[in-house]
């Protein structure tokens, strides 16, 4: 029989571990643990991310908008919010 402390890695092993997998790897990782968490994904909630995502990406594409880096976002959220 496993106990915790002797047969199951600790939470610092299973994120090192998780950490190699590659990106596609993480998410499908992502989603099997929130499958054991009793999270279900709504298939018109991904089929419209999917939809925004392309929009999104195609905005960018086009020039219609422009990305900002991280830092400047968090600035300007900083600002507003008067942090």
């Amino acid at each position: 029989m496993a106990t915790i402390t002797q047969d199951i890695p600790n939470i610092e092993e299973i994120e090192a571990a998780a950490a190699k997998l590659s990106p596609g790897q993480r998410e499908v990782l992502i989603d099997r643990i929130r499958e054991m968490n009793g999270e279900v994904s709504d298939p018109d909630v991904e089929a419209a991310w999917d939809t925004e995502i392309k929009r999104r990406i195609a905005e960018i594409r086009s020039g219609k908008v422009q990305c900002l880096e991280g830092e400047q976002v968090m600035k300007r959220i900083r600002a507003e919010l008067g942090l």
